[in-house]
């Protein structure tokens, strides 16, 4: 019975902290200190009958955007396809070339591990070698045109931001800090398994408890709209990375977008209706 309450209680935590600071305060919280004074230390500077607290213009109807980042945010896939062919000789399968490179726009991530022909021990093998590399590659990383511009915009609209990438941790944080963007994130998690987004996803959204329905997921690949749909978020695709047009529209993404600029139009459209 107490279960049904709790849940109660966190979510209507949520719904007047977008965020998840509050959520985030009661993380690891057991009933063995429910009662007295442990329990209220855990909400000191937090009160729901204080919502003054929080952004009085906040939209219920959008509140958060999670991104993805390599080929979404930042202009990252030439580099780690150098790298990658830098590695084929050790894993035995064919580099990629300019005419290979645009059919494997066409595939999905999974027909591309397939069509590699790796095990899943070589396939992690080589993803931990390809980020490695990258790390090394970041001062010369850029993100793509507009983004940052679009991230300070979206922020400004009380929304929260968040990462979810197959990238390595370090790596992410390491290029947000150099850019000056970590501050607009609420939340990044990375190394995340390149086939299990969806599982990542909805871990992350349980985690900082937001509603499903009202978070957007941008990503540039087909996997990306695939795990927002099963998930229940707002799915984005964008073209300016992976996948191209063609197939992104096959996966039926709620919006296909050509450029960041698209991307805050979609917001101010979903936030007014």
């Amino acid at each position: 019975m107490w279960k049904r309450s709790w849940k109660s209680f966190i979510a209507r935590l949520s719904a007047i902290d977008p965020c998840g600071k509050a959520v985030e305060k009661l993380k690891g919280f057991s009933t063995g200190v429910f009662r007295g004074i442990p329990f209220l230390h855990r909400l000191r500077g937090f009160s729901t009958r204080n919502p003054q607290s929080y952004p009085q213009s906040y939209p219920q109807a959008l509140q958060a955007i999670i991104f993805d980042f390599d080929g979404t945010l930042v202009d990252s896939l030439p580099t780690v396809v150098e790298i990658a062919n830098a590695q084929a000789p050790d894993f035995g399968y064919k580099p990629i070339d300019a005419q290979d490179y645009a059919q494997l726009r066409q595939w999905s991530s999974r027909a591309i591990v397939h069509r590699a022909g790796l095990s899943p021990w070589q396939q992690a093998r080589l993803l931990r070698r390809v980020q490695r590399q990258l790390g090394a590659c970041l001062p010369a990383l850029k993100l793509f045109p507009g983004v940052a511009e679009l991230l300070v915009q979206l922020r400004s609209r009380s929304l929260c931001l968040g990462i979810l990438s197959s990238n390595s941790q370090q790596n992410v944080e390491a290029f947000l800090q150099r850019q000056g963007l970590r501050s607009l994130f609420s939340v990044v998690q990375a190394g995340t398994p390149i086939l299990s987004k969806r599982r990542a996803l909805s871990r992350l959204i349980y985690q900082a408890g937001w509603q499903p329905a009202t978070v957007m997921y941008v990503g540039d690949e087909t996997r990306d709209v695939e795990a927002a749909r099963q998930v229940g978020l707002i799915a984005v695709a964008v073209t300016w990375g992976f996948n191209d047009r063609r197939s992104l529209a096959a996966v039926r993404p709620d919006w296909l977008l050509e450029t960041p600029a698209d991307l805050l139009q979609a917001v101010v459209r979903v936030m007014q209706e």
